[in-house]
């Protein structure tokens, strides 16, 4: 019986922990998608008639799995290339 006891409750603790760090992780991985969206729309200058995208240095970082778009239009596509396998 305590045998049975101790498995349940480790079950029941292992569920809790592992829902409440998928809700942390979660969290955290939308506010750094948030972040990172934030800093790359301060490099595209929407004020006139056109879309521009502002090249700086160093935005490397920035530029990395970034797509802009125009309407419907690809503008800019930040892909890092795939490696090709020999």
């Amino acid at each position: 019986m305590a045998l049975t006891t101790a498995a349940l409750l480790m079950t029941v603790l292992t569920v809790v922990f592992n829902t409440a760090m998928d809700r942390h992780l979660q969290h955290q991985a939308d506010d750094e998608l948030r972040n990172r969206a934030a800093a790359v729309a301060t490099t595209v200058d929407t004020s006139g008639p056109r879309v521009r995208v502002l090249e700086t240095v160093n935005d490397s970082l920035l530029d990395a799995n970034v797509w802009i778009y125009t309407g419907t239009r690809l503008r800019r596509n930040h892909c890092p290339p795939r490696p090709t396998v020999r």
